[in-house]
């Protein structure tokens, strides 16, 4: 029998518990460190897993640091939004 597919919130759950053992990686022994393998024994995950949200270590890397750029630029463009004169 299959297994039931994963919620969206699940979905997120995991990618961002990989993308925290991609970090904590990174943060001890330096993102040249980080690999495939590290991060799915971290994270507690296959390596397989880690190839289902992300389609290489590269872009789980810059999940590290496009994530959080992203997520100031919409808080950014919302506070302007908000102002009728930014200036």
């Amino acid at each position: 029998m299959a297994r039931p597919r994963a919620t969206e919130e699940q979905r997120h759950a995991q990618r961002q518990r990989i993308r925290r053992a991609a970090r904590e990686l990174a943060e001890e022994a330096g993102t040249d460190n980080v690999s495939i393998r590290a991060v799915a024994s971290r994270a507690d995950v296959s390596q397989g897993t880690i190839y289902s949200y992300f389609t290489d270590r590269a872009e789980l890397l810059r999940s590290l640091w496009l994530d959080p750029v992203n997520k100031a630029n919409r808080e950014i463009e919302r506070l302007a939004s908000e102002t009728a004169d930014p200036i």
